[in-house]
């Protein structure tokens, strides 16, 4: 009897191996996207976070409500004093914020902190707004994000508040036609009339 020595696979196990290798990689790629996702919402709440802080402390300083554009023009009220805003005591922020910041991320911010833009905001949920951010308060736009990260980031704001998360509490969402899956993402920071 001749024995032959087998060197390579056989066509079944290779098929095997990728069948399973598919099977693992169908399993990991939405968990790595979901962790990808929740980062990307941190790092945007931490920015939210750090902006609603620097807005507090230039409103405590100098009784106003800062700008940091408007109608694209650079104001940095929170980085600069280049008004000389009697009691400025900043800088507030460690640089100035540009309408590119988060170009890397596809997202464009397009007011920041920005106090003459209309906005209202249903702050507990009830169906009824509480906030109307005009002139007198902070609220942050960021445009072209996408509809799942803006969840994220509601979900990470807006822990328990009712009601539909587009328009009820801190984070509003308003989806845009053109573009498909993304929209505006309104963030209430201080201020604003009952």
């Amino acid at each position: 009897m001749i024995i032959i020595k087998r060197n390579s696979f056989t066509l079944i196990e290779l098929i095997l191996v990728v069948g399973i290798i598919a099977i693992l990689a169908g399993a990991v790629i939405p968990i790595i996207q979901q962790a990808r996702l929740k980062a990307w919402a941190a790092k945007i709440v931490q920015l939210i976070a750090t902006l609603r802080n620097a807005c507090v402390m230039f409103h405590s300083d100098t009784g106003l409500y800062a700008m940091e554009t408007q109608n694209g023009t650079d104001l940095n009220f929170l980085s600069a004093n280049p008004t000389a805003i009697a009691n400025w005591d900043g800088p507030y922020i460690d640089r100035p914020l540009y309408p590119y910041d988060f170009y890397k991320d596809n997202l464009t911010i397009i007011a920041i902190v920005h106090p003459q833009m209309v906005t209202t905001f249903d702050l507990d949920g009830d169906g009824t707004f509480d906030k109307l951010v005009t002139s007198v308060g902070n609220s942050l736009v960021v445009a072209l994000i996408p509809e799942n990260l803006a969840r994220e980031i509601d979900r990470s704001i807006d822990i328990n508040t009712p009601g539909d998360w587009r328009i009820n509490g801190r984070v509003g969402f308003t989806p845009s036609a053109p573009f498909s899956g993304r929209g505006a993402l309104f963030v209430y920071l201080i201020g604003g009339s009952s």
